[in-house]
């Protein structure tokens, strides 16, 4: 799907999902726009597209990826641990992790990506 129909998704999602704003900070948008989601891509947190041509592909992984993005800056984890913590996490995985509690920790095994 285009990064537009991935964006409307995700945001809509995240609506249901994050609680009513009370006491969060502010400064912690409710929406990901394609400026702020090619940001976490930079960062490592999103993988990069997929590619039909010219044409960026977003899939299920990159739906998952956003969610769970969202919810972990709703809960003030600062980009860097993001990072870390979606590194070498299959997509099985970060399904999961938006499920359950979240393991504060870097699973990566050296040689494992």
């Amino acid at each position: 799907m285009p990064l537009t129909e991935l964006l409307d998704r995700v945001n809509g999602v995240s609506e249901q999902l994050l609680p009513v704003e009370n006491d969060r900070d502010s400064r912690v948008s409710r929406v990901f726009t394609p400026r702020s989601f090619r940001h976490y891509q930079t960062l490592g947190c999103i993988d990069a597209p997929m590619r039909d041509g010219k044409r960026a592909v977003y899939g299920l992984r990159h739906f998952l990826q956003a969610l769970l993005v969202r919810k972990l800056l709703w809960e003030r984890v600062p980009p860097e641990r993001i990072v870390a913590l979606m590194e070498c996490r299959s997509t099985t995985e970060i399904r999961q992790m938006l499920i359950d509690k979240i393991e504060m920790f870097t699973r990566c095994a050296v040689g494992e990506g």
